[in-house]
């Protein structure tokens, strides 16, 4: 519905949600509950209800469990939604607008479509 009525700053923060809801999920019914991933020489250990998306993202890439691209595309909605930050919204000169909307919307759409596709 956000998308339809064209509100981009929500459907920016819902498709960063939903992507690392989609993959916590995911996690869940595989039944792992610690995520282990290399980053820069460091060992990086979260339990699944501490990572954040940036984190999952990371360790689907580095368990080979999704293809890069989609970690990319991950990677889109988790900056994206940065924009919410009051901050950075009167600090940067980029702003949210709706390519920003369409490529979040859009990029959720495949992960889902990949993650559900992964899950049958």
């Amino acid at each position: 519905m956000n998308y339809i009525f064209m509100n981009y700053k929500s459907v920016v923060v819902i498709s960063g949600s939903i992507v690392e809801t989609l993959l916590m999920y995911y996690l869940e019914k595989k039944n792992i509950k610690l995520i282990n991933y290399s980053r820069q020489d460091r060992n990086i250990s979260r339990s699944l209800y501490e990572a954040d998306l940036g984190d999952l993202l990371n360790y689907f890439e580095q368990q080979g469990m999704i293809k890069d691209i989609m970690v990319h595309m991950g990677n889109i909605s988790r900056i994206s939604r940065n924009f919410i930050h009051p901050g950075k919204e009167l600090r940067e000169t980029d702003e949210l607008n709706e390519a920003k909307a369409n490529l979040c919307f859009i990029s959720t759409i495949e992960i889902m479509n990949s993650i559900c596709n992964r899950a049958t």
